[in-house]
């Protein structure tokens, strides 16, 4: 068994922590480039992860990414860290 202290709904064990900080930062709203800036990563390197996450997610677009996921970080404290 893992230490995750994540969240227990379906998403949870199909997506990185990175992919779960982009996740989070979708939902508040943010553009890649935000999230880039944010996380300290390139645009283009997130542009990358919102195409993994919409292959798992069996979704076509960013909207879609974030209806897919809302039900598992609603009511979730955010962990994210500025």
């Amino acid at each position: 068994m893992s230490s995750a202290s994540h969240r227990p709904g379906p998403l949870g064990n199909r997506l990185s922590v990175r992919e779960e900080q982009i996740v989070r930062l979708l939902l508040r709203g943010k553009r890649n480039s935000e999230i880039a800036d944010e996380l300290s990563l390139s645009a283009k390197t997130v542009k990358g992860y919102m195409t993994t996450l919409m292959t798992k997610l069996n979704v076509r677009s960013r909207l879609e990414v974030v209806l897919a996921s809302q039900a598992d970080f609603s009511g979730q404290p955010s962990a994210s860290s500025r």
